[in-house]
């Protein structure tokens, strides 16, 4: 029981790993600290959700609509929210991350209420027993891609140089 829980808190926390890349790419770009990062890993999740819902779309087209859905909201945010900070204190921008973190749990609550809602696995096929640990295929594809992700955003902050602003 102890090594399946493990085991499980390695692939959820490779989830997190790769919220808080996302975190670390934007600091490192921006300075400033998006305290919404998660919300919007949120959003792109249930725009496929929807997506599969309401079209019944495969998981293809509910990816490419989550990914320009979210390339739109970022643009929209980026020029009506953000922009008009940039001559603000960088607490100022922090501020406007944590409203629209309350902004986004707010509008999912109002759609979807507290509920945990799943996504259908990605790719299906039996469980695979290592003595007391089961993994199914979702989990190795989610661990799979995490550790590409974070290595490869590894390797490339390795190989370029870093410019600082100002």
């Amino acid at each position: 029981m102890f090594a399946q829980l493990i085991v499980s808190g390695i692939v959820n926390g490779s989830v997190y790993a790769v919220v808080a890349l996302g975190m670390t790419v934007l600091y490192r770009s921006t300075t400033i600290v998006n305290f919404c990062q998660g919300e919007f890993f949120m959003l792109g999740a249930f725009a496929v959700l929807v997506s599969q819902q309401l079209f019944g779309w495969n998981y293809a087209g509910s990816i490419m609509f989550s990914l320009v859905l979210m390339f739109l909201v970022g643009c929209v945010i980026e020029k009506t929210l953000m922009r008009p900070l940039q001559n603000a204190p960088h607490v100022s921008m922090a501020m406007m991350t944590v409203a629209l973190s309350y902004f986004l749990k707010g509008i999912s609550r109002f759609f979807y209420g507290r509920e945990v809602k799943s996504l259908p696995p990605l790719i299906g096929g039996s469980p695979i027993e290592i003595g007391e640990v089961i993994l199914m295929p979702q989990d190795l594809l989610i661990f799979s891609f995490s550790l590409l992700i974070v290595f490869g955003f590894f390797y490339f902050f390795q190989k370029t140089e870093h410019v600082t602003l100002g």
